[in-house]
């Protein structure tokens, strides 16, 4: 199975030979162009590090965050700091730290007060700081998966989170992305689908396989399924 994306922001000329055509946001290419390499960066709820593996180079010290049954370890074990807990208890008892960007990819839906996560995590951020906040859309292949087979859907609309940025006074923008996930197989994405549901590996129901019928796509080397995103950028 293979992850890709497109670029968070339309790149220019002098971004694509900082930052070698890695998918990252614009904001953070200008931080990179008109500050050089920059001090401290922190993924709150890294899980694999897909997306902050291609940001955490460009600073000299990373903080990858989440619990130990969560974090993929190999795969963010070259991170200066991982710390095995929840970002909030850590936030809570750790010696207050401030960071020049904070990557919140996917994490706002498994809060009960998202405005207190909101003020917390931009409370953290170093003068001219960035918080960049990555949250499925409502058309997202993730989100029409769950609906279609029932499950209960934690969609944070994304207005409601530029509301809360701007009411602090950030300067807030936002873009959809696209990230595209090519399976080799049927039984790879039955697996994958079925992982990501907590379910048995191996089940194949009625409703799954229509899901599938309707939502993936045969491509050159596999099929496609595209989950779009919204991405969300504030600085102060």
């Amino acid at each position: 199975m293979n992850t890709e994306a497109k670029p968070f922001f339309p790149l220019k000329g002098n971004e694509k030979k900082i930052i070698r055509n890695r998918v990252l946001p614009s904001v953070l290419c200008n931080h990179i162009l008109n500050q050089g390499r920059l001090d401290n960066f922190l993924d709150i709820g890294v899980d694999n590090g897909f997306v902050s593996q291609k940001i955490r180079t460009f600073f000299n010290t990373s903080f990858a965050v989440e619990p130990a049954t969560i974090a993929d370890q190999e795969k963010i074990k070259d991170f200066t700091y991982v710390i095995n807990t929840t970002w909030q208890d850590w936030f809570e008892n750790a010696t207050p730290m401030f960071f020049d960007f904070i990557l919140v990819s996917h994490s706002l839906y498994y809060l009960e007060d998202v405005n207190n996560a909101i003020e917390q995590i931009t409370s953290r951020l170093k003068s001219k700081g960035t918080a960049c906040f990555i949250l499925e859309d409502e058309h997202s292949g993730k989100i029409n998966l769950l609906k279609s087979l029932g499950e209960t859907v934690d969609f944070i609309p994304s207005e409601a989170i530029i509301r809360e940025l701007e009411k602090r006074n950030l300067k807030v923008s936002n873009e959809r992305v696209t990230i595209d996930i090519v399976f080799d197989d049927i039984k790879q994405i039955f697996e994958a689908f079925n992982n990501f549901l907590g379910r048995d590996p191996t089940r194949e129901d009625d409703d799954l396989r229509e899901y599938i019928g309707s939502y993936i796509k045969p491509v050159t080397h596999g099929f496609k399924w595209m989950r779009n995103n919204i991405v969300i950028v504030a600085s102060n």
